[in-house]
């Protein structure tokens, strides 16, 4: 009998129970994301190369990186915790390449939750030279 009777209460008035958890689950979401911020940093592009192998003009490889996560925390991200990098180790001569800028991760970023990072190039073109070969 105390089976049946749970079971009534249960589904008497579901529409309106299903209604009132799926308002819940919104509002806390909601509540979630209002309190995060967003802010923008420029941030330089390391370029990784082979051995023998330079990137022309690599200092000026930079993106802009959008950063959006709790306004208590991600005001204290500096640009030298975000690194960008660009790996073409595997290109051994000189010429122009294509290559896709990834997100090194860091620690202190990933203690940060939620974080959203964004960040344009998402690839780039590079420029080698073989480097100068010094010695006798």
């Amino acid at each position: 009998m105390k089976f049946d009777d749970f079971r009534q209460r249960l589904v008497h008035n579901w529409p309106v129970k299903v209604l009132s958890l799926v308002t819940a689950v919104m509002l806390y979401l909601l509540a979630q994301t209002a309190g995060l911020e967003q802010r923008e940093l420029t941030v330089g592009i390391d370029v990784i190369t082979a051995p023998g192998i330079e990137a022309v003009r690599s200092s000026d490889l930079e993106a802009e990186v959008r950063i959006r996560g709790p306004r208590d925390q991600i005001f204290f991200i500096e640009t030298d915790d975000i690194i960008l990098e660009a790996d073409v180790s595997h290109v051994g001569s000189a010429g122009t390449v294509q290559a896709y800028v990834r997100l090194r991760e860091q620690r202190q970023l990933s203690l940060i939750r939620p974080l959203e990072i964004h960040y344009s190039p998402t690839n780039i073109e590079v420029d080698l030279r073989q480097t100068e070969r010094s010695g006798p």
